[in-house]
């Protein structure tokens, strides 16, 4: 369906590293502030080889027992693995970097722990677009940093090339590509975005429930979980973090339903339309433009934050780090994504709107118009001018959002074992 693939590319929620350094502020995770080494990879490796091929070939199993087709089954040596052992065992970017670095949070003294690199040395999708500050600072093996800092670093470390352009992999066995395009930015998008509450029709005429999140979640927190256990802590936090990425991009409504602005009689129409490219072309860069709109909303609010008072930065921190330690009585990846998925599908329709209330309508309803390319476009101008009874049900709106991305966060610590591992 050429509604799918169109859709915008997976973007970062409101940049991972702020909400999760927000999401760690609740009361009860002191025990994040703990100290851990900095660890390369072929370091672990070396240490806990067995444990992590342990716990792959039980990721492999998982997928098997649960009737995934979208993989072929690949191991770990125990004993003398490689990078490149690694890269195909978990089925990633062999180009990504696993650099030594960490974050520089808006309006922190840099080079705290380390120096100051540009953000390309990382990653080059660490870019700096509007306004929005991304610094990075290198570390150096053995080094002790906060678990904290390590972990809102790394949860970001999916956007930085792990799931790009991964569909020319024929060893991997993720067969043909369900949405997206298979380069550049939305080519990760099926690993990012999981469609399972869509309606009868959109799942009829396209593979929306194709997404490959749950499959990242489960692989990832297996890899924390036996980091942890072979006393290997930094790498325990690094996948930790990366498994929460996946869970917070499912708190995103625009992440978890396709086309949450349109109802039942839009697709009616749109499967009896002589035209169904223009139709679909036209409704998906509507809502690529509120998507991309509610992303730099939240992102600009958080760093506002950061740099200064901030109403409602202040709404949506207090959202993140409150309302509840962490999600009960889940037993493993398919049950947080099922519970973050049904709750962001069904407030979807309800952002949509309050989105559409609060910005101009050439920007909300312009199929001509594109957010990431209009040279006109300044997300800081829109929020000046945002009318205070729509900015105030708006933010209410995504304060639902970020709660859930909070206890999203902290649920995924808890699954890996992560306070066992570093309270003190």
């Amino acid at each position: 369906m050429l509604l799918l693939a169109l859709l915008p590319t997976a973007m970062a929620w409101g940049h991972h590293t702020m909400m999760s350094d927000r999401a760690l502020s609740h009361e009860d995770l002191a025990w994040m502030d703990t100290p851990v080494a900095v660890q390369p990879l072929e370091e672990l490796l070396a240490e806990a080889g067995p444990a992590l091929s342990q716990a792959i070939d039980a990721h492999y199993a998982w997928l098997q027992q649960r009737g995934s087709e979208r993989y072929r089954r690949q191991g770990l040596p125990g004993e003398g693995a490689t990078r490149a052992d690694f890269w195909r065992a978990t089925r990633l970017n062999p180009e990504a970097s696993l650099p030594l670095v960490l974050r520089v949070l808006p309006g922190e003294q840099a080079a705290r722990h380390g120096f100051a690199v540009q953000p390309s040395a990382a990653s080059p999708y660490l870019v700096e677009k509007g306004g929005l500050q991304v610094r990075i600072e290198v570390v150096q093996a053995g080094q002790e940093v906060p678990a904290r800092a390590v972990f809102s670093t790394f949860v970001d470390e999916p956007d930085w090339g792990l799931d790009h352009e991964l569909w020319g992999f024929s060893d991997y066995g993720y067969g043909e590509q369900p949405y997206g395009k298979p380069v550049g930015e939305s080519s990760k998008a099926p690993f990012h975005m999981q469609f399972d509450h869509e309606n009868v029709l959109t799942v009829a005429f396209s593979d929306a429930e194709e997404g490959m999140v749950t499959e990242r979640i489960d692989l990832f927190m297996r890899l924390s979980r036996a980091a942890f256990e072979s006393g290997h802590d930094y790498w325990g936090l690094r996948f930790a973090a990366w498994a929460a990425h996946y869970a917070q991009d499912l708190t995103q409504p625009y992440h978890s339903r396709a086309i949450p602005g349109v109802g039942f009689g839009w697709y009616i129409g749109y499967v009896l339309s002589p035209d169904k490219d223009a139709v679909a072309t036209r409704m998906t860069q509507i809502e690529a433009n509120r998507h991309f709109v509610y992303e730099d909303f939240v992102a600009t609010a958080l760093q506002r934050g950061y740099l200064g008072e901030d109403e409602t930065a202040t709404v949506l921190n207090g959202a993140l780090a409150g309302r509840g330690e962490f999600l009960t009585d889940l037993s493993g990846a398919q049950e947080l994504v099922d519970e973050l998925t049904a709750v962001a599908a069904r407030h979807a329709r309800a952002i949509d709107a309050a989105l559409v209330a609060s910005f101009p309508s050439e920007l909300m309803d312009n199929a001509e118009y594109d957010v990431e390319t209009a040279p006109d476009y300044d997300i800081s101008a829109l929020l000046g001018a945002v009318p205070p009874e729509a900015g105030a049900a708006l933010l209410a709106e995504t304060g639902q959002d970020f709660s859930r991305a909070g206890l999203a966060t902290r649920t995924v610590l808890k699954m890996v074992g992560a306070r066992e591992a570093l309270a003190p």
